[in-house]
């Protein structure tokens, strides 16, 4: 897709050094030591904070990769044994339509990782807000890919899901719901 950094991120591109969209990282090794706040929760967000994961595994690096998320995304699993469930959720997709298909992935979603198992993972205040539905909203689940992929460091804490950005001083970012700055 086009890349897109929101208009509301304004603060925030003129209160650090290093802001960009996925799109324009050219060498992604070179934030395997750094603080790291990923925007969003498409499947870039959870490719790229998989990758950093990573890549700080392997340099003994054990700082999470913090992502900021407006709403809690649907995750499917791409392989389930032999089965390529990211073909099923596709076919769901494309021939069932709006909550009926929804909710059958959801529900694939839930067979895999347990019931309610985002509960655990993401804030509670999200789910009071809307969250997307990838077939009502013509949007594309995020596909976990399987061991050392998103779903696996959320569980880990290797990757730490906040709210929205609300508050943000040089360096210093806070979310919603939170008290603290964090530093970045």
């Amino acid at each position: 897709g086009k890349p897109f950094i929101p208009n509301n991120l304004t603060h925030v591109k003129d209160n650090f050094t290093r802001v960009m969209h996925s799109s324009k990282i050219a060498d992604l090794e070179s934030f395997a030591y750094k603080k790291i706040c990923i925007v969003g929760c498409g499947n870039s967000a959870a490719d790229i904070s998989a990758e950093l994961v990573r890549m700080r595994r392997s340099k003994n690096v054990t700082e999470p990769v913090h992502l900021s998320v407006k709403s809690v995304p649907p995750i499917i699993m791409r392989d389930l044994g032999p089965l390529r469930l990211e073909w099923v959720s596709m076919f769901i997709a494309q021939y069932l339509k709006g909550e009926v298909a929804d909710a059958l992935l959801h529900f694939i979603s839930e067979l895999v990782w347990g019931k309610n198992w985002r509960l655990k993972y993401f804030p509670q205040f999200l789910f009071e807000m809307k969250s997307w539905k990838a077939c009502c909203d013509g949007r594309v689940p995020v596909i976990d890919k399987g061991p050392g992929s998103f779903v696996e460091n959320l569980k880990n804490s290797r990757v730490v899901i906040h709210g929205p950005i609300i508050n943000c001083q040089v360096g210093l970012l806070q979310f919603m719901k939170e008290e603290r700055l964090f530093e970045f």
